[in-house]
């Protein structure tokens, strides 16, 4: 189905990102495993992984990378109308993820839900915040 040409265009204003500070290369992974960190890289591409401290948490994550994004995109957390969080590892299965995420930045407005989807989070939920907006103007903007 193709959108009509009077749709309002839909644009990316802001990004943000959160890293765990420990970082793990191949070679010490692969003092556990056997295989070589040359074989990680080939088959997957990885040559480092960033690992999560016991008590960081996937709010803390979404939350520390939202803020950046709407300082970014220079946006209030009021004006956001739609949360969604794209993740197969949330902190918990209930309430959902874009819950706290709401809670804690103060999007009192925002509808909200979470998305599994894997690996491929991200696109699947760029496609549904767009498609939202496309369909919704009065969203706003969405997280």
């Amino acid at each position: 189905m193709k959108f009509p040409h009077h749709l309002p265009a839909i644009s990316i204003v802001g990004v943000g990102h959160h890293l765990p500070a420990t970082v793990q290369d191949n070679a010490s992974l692969c003092q556990t495993l056997d295989v070589t960190p040359e074989w990680i890289v080939e088959k997957t591409g990885i040559e480092q992984r960033h690992i999560a401290a016991p008590d960081d948490t996937a709010w803390g994550y979404a939350v520390a990378a939202a803020r950046d994004a709407l300082a970014m995109a220079n946006v209030a957390p009021e004006q956001l109308g739609l949360i969604v969080c794209c993740t197969f590892s949330g902190d918990y299965q209930f309430p959902p993820l874009s819950a706290k995420v709401q809670q804690q930045l103060g999007a009192s407005h925002a509808q909200i839900f979470d998305l599994q989807a894997n690996c491929s989070g991200f696109v699947a939920g760029l496609t549904v915040a767009s498609d939202r907006l496309r369909v919704d103007p009065s969203v706003g903007y969405a997280l």
